[in-house]
């Protein structure tokens, strides 16, 4: 199975007994066995494919009870349900996302079986101290149907918590194959460290076919809606972002330029072929590199720009003429370009970068005479000329 809820937090956690303030309670909990970290763990898929049956929180294999570790994985999470005697008594969470700096891990060992209905039945698992809540409901066939896990702050002194976030997970009939997962991250530090509020991935077979992300934001891109298709080997064919904001990567607060929608086409290896922004525009021509290009080009208002990552080259392309008025080059892993072409008036501007916040740019026409030879020095976050 490919899938597993994760934990929000930054940090490690793993729930320890201790008499914690609780400001959400169950009745009936059932206190289970002591974690077995050595119990044999194998793939539920392949325990599945194996002849053996997983019925509700009970697991057999040839009519026999089950001992061990069942485990599902999407991309960084796995989830794990360990079993003792065809009984699951835990729940073990790990995430090992890089954007969150270090792996994760989360236990949850209190469990709580609500009354059985016609619909199924609903089992609760939390932590000692209830910061995360699990929730999976069964169909009436004893199939998993969803899953829903919650993260709470720490307890406040009014005794109440605060939602930090929760992660929805839908399968397949089969309780086994994914079918959809929403993740909602609520608290603001978590939420800068992955980049988004909401992130919906739908799943056919088990494979992502597309993926799609709420409010995101980096430190150099912000969109309101970010749209991924996959392709059947789960590799993305394109991304579509709208009403997107470009910042200069120094202040995130003020944005730079934007586009109406940011199309992203891959390669068959995963790869960026090329980046297009559609109706782009410059919002600020005081920030970022803006004010060296003023001296090079004109920006206009209807621009398609395109971005290379292969060559580095970026096109501002005239949306009236369909051709480009305007060409930049960067080196890899720079956002200063080192050549600037105005394609009208057939010069060149080659711009040599003498440290972070100094740049020397030298213009020349198409006979490579030098026309003009400027400075520039960064103040402020404002690139001004030395004269």
């Amino acid at each position: 199975m490919k899938i597993a809820p994760v934990s929000f937090s930054t940090r490690n956690i793993y729930s320890n007994k201790t008499n914690s303030t609780n400001a959400i309670s169950f009745s009936q909990l059932k206190k289970n066995p002591k974690f077995d970290s050595t119990a044999l763990q194998q793939k539920q898929k392949d325990f599945i494919q194996n002849g053996g049956v997983i019925n509700f929180d009970t697991a057999t294999i040839d009519g026999k009870p089950f001992s061990g570790q069942l485990t599902r994985t999407y991309k960084d999470e796995q989830v794990g349900g360990f079993y003792s005697d065809g009984e699951k008594y835990l729940i073990e969470f790990e995430n090992k996302n890089p954007k969150l700096n270090r792996p994760e891990g989360l236990l949850l060992e209190n469990k709580f079986i609500m009354p059985n209905t016609r619909s199924g039945k609903k089992i609760i698992w939390t932590s000692d101290n209830n910061r995360f809540i699990y929730i999976e409901t069964y169909s009436s066939n004893g199939k998993l149907s969803s899953t829903e896990l919650t993260e709470f702050s720490d307890v406040y002194e009014s005794g109440k918590r605060k939602e930090e976030g929760s992660q929805i997970v839908n399968l397949e009939e089969d309780g086994t194959t994914p079918e959809r997962v929403q993740t909602n991250i609520l608290n603001p530090g978590t939420r800068a460290a992955m980049g988004y509020k909401t992130k919906i991935t739908n799943f056919k077979n088990g494979e992502p076919v597309s993926e799609f992300e709420y409010e995101t934001k980096t430190q150099n891109k912000s969109a309101d809606i970010k749209t991924t298709i996959f392709a059947s080997n789960c590799r993305p064919t394109r991304t579509e972002e709208t009403n997107v904001q470009y910042y200069d990567g120094r202040n995130q607060d003020t944005p730079v330029s934007s586009t109406k929608e940011c199309l992203t086409e891959y390669n068959a290896d995963g790869s960026i072929k090329k980046i297009t922004d559609l109706d782009y525009k410059v919002l600020n021509q005081e920030l970022g590199f803006n004010p060296i290009r003023k001296h090079i080009y004109t920006t206009l208002n209807h621009t398609t720009r395109e971005i290379d990552p292969k060559t580095g080259t970026v096109s501002y392309i005239n949306i009236a003429t369909g051709k480009p008025y305007a060409i930049e080059k960067y080196k890899k892993d720079s956002n200063i370009p080192y050549e600037i072409t105005n394609v009208e008036k057939q010069t060149t501007a080659q711009i040599e970068q003498v440290d972070k916040d100094n740049v020397i740019v030298r213009i020349s026409n198409s006979k490579n005479i030098l026309l003009r030879k400027l400075t520039f020095e960064n103040t402020d976050n404002k690139w001004t000329n030395a004269k």
